[in-house]
């Protein structure tokens, strides 16, 4: 899914892989594939993480010296850079979205308005500490793959990966964070009140990491946190606020074999401590959790789970009871292939909103419209295709 930057030499990495002079020059380079993707595998990626050539250029941007790092900011005469992170709240599940990565588009779907939008991210433009605002470029486009997104508000996104940018919906732009402690491809993102925490992701093309950490908002600072007992790349996690704990549940625990995970794995955030509870231990026999699970809380420790092997038939599982039980179908008739759909639980009304994008995206006629969305009140009842 995900590929690499061109990776040569220490020095050219660090002279790509952000923003920088000489990124004009790099558009349309001759290590760029016809369709934009990087020609190297993402082997080469695992051999940067392990001697740190991830770390160095952002290191000189982020921990530049407090007086420094102000005389920029000021320089760049950009209020929007001034923003600490504690002004930010996650406000989780306002906002459905589908991510083109092929295309570089952002579609998404405010759930307040039921209004949908459209950014177009080539246009887009990027802000660091060290250079300010720059133009969007392809090198930085094609990082995009490596990058996990998720909204945190009805404004603002994530991307953390092997890099980590605050993306502001209403400006089109992306403004620089600090990075992970232990960068990975593709990690599955959680909320909390004032944390992020990412888990798993990917090495290399074969390598998948059990890497656990979380980000505090207030301070901007990673924490690297007790590890994973094993990979969930690709999978699905959430974080239940009636337990405080973190669950994480599907993908894969190994590509060499490959193989899926066969636990859920709970994490404490109070005791900071991992538990698993094997799936053949659920009441009915468990389908395979595949990639894009997703997983909604709506009780307490009581969850529903869609995108098993079943495909759009989904779940309601009870951790407490250790019990899993079909509870319904989605209502989606096209096939399998080119479809993707993303489900959130209105913060205000409650009720389950399901939204389908059917690729390739066009926008209905004489309105902006790129899904088709669902509703239903509760988790066993009809779903009713909403209008717009």
């Amino acid at each position: 899914m995900g590929c690499a930057v061109p990776v040569q030499s220490k020095a050219k990495f660090e002279r790509t892989i952000l923003s920088s002079p000489r990124l004009k020059q790099l558009d349309g380079h001759s290590l760029l594939l016809s369709n934009g993707r990087a020609s190297c595998s993402l082997h080469n990626l695992s051999q940067d993480f392990r001697k740190g050539s991830l770390i160095p250029l952002e290191s000189q941007e982020i921990h530049r010296s407090t007086q420094s790092t102000k005389s920029t900011l000021l320089e760049a005469s950009d209020l929007r850079q001034l923003r600490k992170e504690d002004d930010l709240q996650p406000e989780v599940g306002n906002v459905l979205y589908y991510l083109d990565e092929n295309n570089f588009k952002l579609y998404f779907l405010h759930v307040a308005t039921m209004e949908w939008r459209c950014n177009d991210l080539k246009k887009a433009e990027v802000v660091t500490p060290l250079l300010g605002r720059t133009k969007m470029s392809k090198v930085f486009l094609n990082m995009l793959h490596l990058q996990s997104a998720a909204f945190v508000s009805t404004t603002t996104m994530r991307f953390i990966g092997t890099n980590h940018f605050d993306y502001d919906t209403e400006e089109n732009c992306f403004y620089k964070r600090d990075q992970m402690n232990n960068p990975t491809i593709k990690p599955l993102l959680a909320f909390s009140t004032n944390k992020i925490y990412a888990i798993s992701g990917k090495i290399s093309d074969d390598e998948l990491s059990n890497n656990f950490e979380e980000y505090d908002l207030q301070t901007g600072i990673w924490t690297t946190l007790p590890n994973l007992p094993g990979p969930h790349f690709g999978g699905s996690c959430t974080f239940a606020k009636t337990s405080s704990s973190i669950i994480v549940m599907g993908g894969f625990q190994s590509f060499a074999p490959e193989s899926y995970n066969p636990f859920i794995s709970v994490f404490d955030t109070i005791n900071k401590k991992w538990s698993r509870i094997p799936l053949e231990e659920l009441a009915i026999r468990v389908p395979k959790l595949m990639m894009n699970t997703q997983i909604l809380e709506y009780n307490d420790g009581k969850f529903l789970l869609f995108g098993t092997e079943s495909r759009y038939k989904y779940y309601k599982l009870d951790l407490k009871r250790k019990k899993l039980v079909a509870k319904g179908n989605l209502p989606i008739t096209t096939p399998n292939e080119g479809v993707n759909f993303q489900i959130t639980k209105d913060p205000v009304s409650n009720d389950f909103i399901l939204s389908v994008f059917q690729e390739p995206i066009r926008c209905s006629q004489g309105s902006e419209e790129y899904g088709v969305i669902y509703r239903t009140r509760k988790p066993y009842a009809k779903w009713h295709r909403s209008e717009n």
